[in-house]
């Protein structure tokens, strides 16, 4: 009997460092866009609560787990949260036209059609440049066509049936 509780102790712990292993083997997402051009116009407004729905563009960037830690993240996760912060600004967000959701961390940014932005967490608000806008537009516009990957397994991920 008491063999057999000590087995069931060890395929218990056996079984939870797999658990752990297979856990750090995992990708998470690094950052979630979802992004509408700045120029677009549209009937309904935009929201931070729709922008995920309405939003053309809807990108992930992570890392598969297979590939080394040591490779460097997309350019845009370090990039773009800084250009976000850059120029503090006293503007408040338009609400009603939202056209970029940045997920990063445990930060959440909201842009406008003009380019101020809000960090949610703080309630600070940043002015774009223009230059900074094409440049997020050109850059996200570059992912089109991209093969979508299944973060979690590195295949094509499987369109629904």
């Amino acid at each position: 009997m008491r063999r057999e509780t000590n087995l069931a102790a060890l395929l218990l712990v056996v079984l939870f460092a797999t658990a752990a292993v297979a856990q750090d083997q995992v990708a998470k997402p690094i950052m979630r866009i979802y992004f509408m051009p700045f120029a677009n116009r549209t009937y309904a407004p935009i929201t931070k609560d729709n922008i995920e729905d309405a939003s053309p563009f809807r990108i992930v960037l992570g890392r598969p787990p297979k590939l080394s830690p040591l490779q460097p993240s997309h350019p845009l996760i370090a990039k773009l949260p800084a250009m976000l912060r850059a120029h503090p600004a006293r503007n408040s967000l338009d609400e009603d036209f939202i056209r970029l959701k940045v997920l990063v961390d445990a930060a959440a940014f909201y842009v406008d059609n003009t380019g101020i932005v809000l960090e949610q967490s703080t309630g600070q608000t940043f002015q774009l440049q223009k230059n900074e806008m094409e440049y997020i537009e050109q850059q996200i516009g570059n992912l089109r066509g991209v093969v979508d990957l299944d973060l979690y397994t590195g295949l094509p991920r499987q369109a629904p049936r």
